[in-house]
C-alpha cells in the first residue's frame, strides 16, 4: 500500500471544507461548455469530411449527437410576443371562443361573477415563481 489509508471522520487530504481545493459546479460547468464550443467547429468538420473514414465521421456524429449542438436561433423567425401582447390577442379572441362555446351565456356569466367574488375576497390568487 502506497501512502496511509483516509482518517474516519474529517480528513484534509479529502478537501471537503478546505478553502481552495477543487472547483465549485459552476466553474466546472463553464469549462466544460468553453470546450465544447472550441471542439463542435472541428468535430462538424470531421463529419462532413468526406475523405475521413466512415469510422471516424459517425464516431465525430456520436460526440455531437451526445453532446448536443449549439443553439442558433433562426434570424428569420418572428420575435417571441410580450406578455402584455399575448393577453391583449386573447382579449381580442375570447368573444369569439365563447360565442362558440356551448354553455349558457347566464351560466358563464353567473360563473365569472362567482369567481370575482371569490377574487375579491380571497386576493388575487399567488403567483408561480417558476413562471
Amino acid at each position: 500500500m502506497v501512502g496511509r489509508p483516509f482518517q474516519r471522520g474529517e480528513d484534509p487530504r479529502r478537501g471537503h471544507g478546505v478553502p481552495g481545493k477543487g472547483r465549485t459546479p459552476s466553474q466546472v460547468r463553464a469549462l466544460y461548455l468553453e470546450g465544447a464550443e472550441a471542439a463542435y467547429p472541428i468535430l462538424r468538420q470531421f463529419v462532413l469530411d468526406e475523405s475521413l473514414a466512415t469510422g471516424h465521421r459517425i464516431a465525430a456524429a456520436k460526440v455531437l449527437a451526445e453532446v448536443g449542438l449549439p443553439y442558433e436561433p433562426d434570424p428569420a423567425a418572428a420575435p417571441r410576443p410580450t406578455g402584455e401582447e399575448l393577453v391583449a390577442h386573447l382579449l381580442e379572441l375570447l368573444p369569439r371562443v365563447v360565442a362558440i362555446l356551448p354553455v349558457d351565456r347566464q351560466a358563464l356569466g353567473q360563473a365569472l361573477a362567482h369567481r370575482r367574488d371569490l377574487e375579491a375576497r380571497l386576493g388575487p390568487p399567488p403567483v408561480d415563481p417558476a413562471r
